[in-house]
């Protein structure tokens, strides 16, 4: 967790950016790698067949291509490893 305040802009800006160096300086110490943000965003190809059923199957379900392989992804992360 990465906290800074300050009474003006720059202050806050400085004390965010002190932050930041703090954790990455924290996590080459402890031989972690810094925490990334992720987008939401993946490109994926796939073959064209697949395409075609996977776009009739959420279409069944009522629903977007998008949302049917987001709860596709979504089952298969919560499953045990």
């Amino acid at each position: 967790m990465i906290t800074y305040d300050g009474e003006t802009y720059p202050k806050v800006e400085l004390a965010f950016r002190d932050s930041i160096d703090d954790y990455l300086a924290f996590c080459a110490e402890s031989g972690e790698p810094p925490d990334r943000t992720f987008s939401g965003k993946i490109a994926l190809c796939i073959a064209a067949e697949l395409h075609r059923r996977s776009t009739a199957r959420a279409q069944t379900e009522g629903m977007s291509l998008n949302q049917c392989i987001a709860d596709r992804i979504e089952s298969a992360a919560l499953e045990p490893v």
